[in-house]
């Protein structure tokens, strides 16, 4: 069987590209740079948790029914 996902070597791509990143970094530049990258991430999840209850699919990504719905 072909393998069309590769899980290891996504991870492995992700983690070389944040090590070079923080590369050469004082620990307070990546103490910075790693929370700057939490409130984006934060501020993602947020935005789209928006979009799907305006469009009425919260919940939807885990197949999940909206409350509303449930009862």
């Amino acid at each position: 069987m072909k393998k069309t996902f590769d899980c290891v070597a996504m991870k492995r791509r992700g983690a070389e590209k944040i090590y070079k990143q923080v590369a050469g970094m004082t620990t307070e530049q990546e103490l910075a740079f790693w929370q700057h990258r939490t409130d984006t991430l934060k501020q993602r999840q947020h935005s789209i948790r928006n979009r799907r209850r305006k469009s009425g699919r919260a919940g939807s990504h885990f197949g999940l029914v909206p409350q509303s719905s449930a009862q």
